[in-house]
């Protein structure tokens, strides 16, 4: 599941860079979870942290 959780996460932040708001998608993890890496997050933790990048990222363009 960790690695679906992953993968999923760096799916939205490369929609960040075709919309043009990866500096709004990179920031989240040091935002979020400062001085830790992906691998070091639960399964909720990754989750919360994907869904603030696709909610960040929408409200920018709306």
């Amino acid at each position: 599941m960790k690695a679906e959780l992953i993968e999923l996460y760096e799916d939205a932040l490369i929609l960040g860079e075709y919309i043009k708001l990866n500096d709004v998608a990179n920031g989240m993890l040091p935002a979020l979870y400062p001085g830790r890496g992906l691998e070091d997050l639960t399964d909720e933790e990754l989750i919360t942290l994907t869904k603030a990048v696709i909610t960040g990222m929408t409200s920018w363009v709306c």
